[in-house]
C-alpha cells in the first residue's frame, strides 16, 4: 500500500493518532499504562498519547525523537511490534 510506505514527520502521524476517533479504536488495542517521567518507547507514548496523558508536544522530551524525523506507517508499525517484543521478552525472563 503507498500509503503505508509515504513518509510524513512524526508530529503529523501524532496529529492523526491524536483525533478522538483513531483514539478510541486504538484503545482497543493498546492497554493503559500509568505515566513515569522517563524516557520511554514510541509505543508508551502513543499509548499515554491516546489516554490524554502526555501531549504530542512532549515526544522529544520523552522518546529523544524530533517531532519532524520523516517516518512511514509501516516504520511506527515495526517500531511498535520491536517494543512490544521486547516486553514481552522481558518479562519473560
Amino acid at each position: 500500500n503507498s500509503k503505508a510506505n509515504k513518509k510524513m514527520k512524526i508530529s503529523d502521524h501524532l496529529t492523526e493518532i491524536s483525533k478522538p476517533e483513531n483514539k478510541e479504536v486504538l484503545k482497543n488495542h493498546l492497554e493503559d499504562i500509568e505515566f513515569e517521567e522517563k524516557r520511554m518507547s514510541i509505543t508508551d507514548f502513543i499509548i499515554l498519547l491516546i489516554n490524554n496523558k502526555v501531549e504530542a508536544s512532549s515526544l522529544y522530551q520523552l522518546t529523544g525523537m524530533e517531532d519532524n524525523n520523516q517516518v512511514s506507517l509501516l516504520d511506527i508499525s515495526v517500531m511498535i511490534l520491536h517494543d512490544l517484543m521486547a516486553d514481552y521478552l522481558t518479562i519473560k525472563n
